[in-house]
């Protein structure tokens, strides 16, 4: 009997479906450290970004923009980055293979949405038919707030590589796999650079220049 069991057991014929065995299961409450490590970031951005919609829903102007005199962070930007770590979050945080099929699809779901706001806004960028749908949230407080707050272009590619990295992160595929990489490692590289060069800007403004002015210059390279 148990030798029958084995083998029953050893062909699959368990009543489990053939998604749910290709994903092997995480005994325990514990996840491995790149999944700590995943669940850990998707937890950081989707406050930050909650914490951000809180900020123009109550007017709150500390939690939409980093320091007075800022563009503050748009809010289908920070509903996109919500997606991207529930997408992120999603795909690290599943240990049963009985949900291991739904989490990919509902993964992937969210992956496609963050690469189409990215796609939409670079479209209506180059063909100059803008959709404005990054102002369909508080439309009107964002015209009252009185400054250009848009999606910028680097930001619309940034959301193109990063929906397509997290929709091609649990590729079986090894050259899909690579290419999730790749797409991180871009998006990764081009947001160090901006961070690099806003601080650079905002740190070498002539010291004779009043406070003012060196809000507006820092407020200029922000909305680039």
């Amino acid at each position: 009997m148990t030798a029958y069991r084995f083998t029953v057991e050893k062909q699959g014929i368990s009543g489990r479906s053939e998604s749910a065995r290709a994903i092997p299961e995480l005994k325990g409450d514990s996840l491995p450290p790149y999944s700590r490590g995943a669940t850990h970031a998707a937890i950081a951005t989707a406050t930050i970004a909650g914490l951000v919609l809180i900020g123009w829903y109550w007017d709150i102007e500390v939690l939409k923009r980093i320091a007075p005199g800022l563009v503050a962070m748009n809010p289908m930007t920070a509903v996109t980055f919500l997606i991207a770590a529930s997408c992120l979050g999603n795909f690290a945080g599943h240990k049963r293979q009985l949900h291991a099929a739904r989490s990919l699809r509902v993964g992937r779901v969210c992956a496609l949405l963050v690469g189409l706001v990215g796609a939409v806004q670079l479209i209506g960028i180059v063909s100059g038919h803008d959709l404005h749908f990054d102002r369909w949230l508080f439309r009107a407080k964002i015209a009252a707030d009185g400054e250009s707050n848009t999606i910028a272009p680097n930001m619309a590619f940034n959301f193109l590589l990063i929906g397509s990295a997290l929709f091609f992160l649990p590729a079986r595929n090894r050259r899909l796999s690579a290419a999730a990489c790749v797409f991180a490692f871009i998006s990764g590289f081009e947001a160090i650079l901006v961070i690099l060069g806003f601080s650079f800007l905002c740190a070498s403004s002539d010291p004779r220049r009043t406070k003012h002015d060196h809000e507006d210059q820092c407020s200029e390279s922000k909305s680039l």
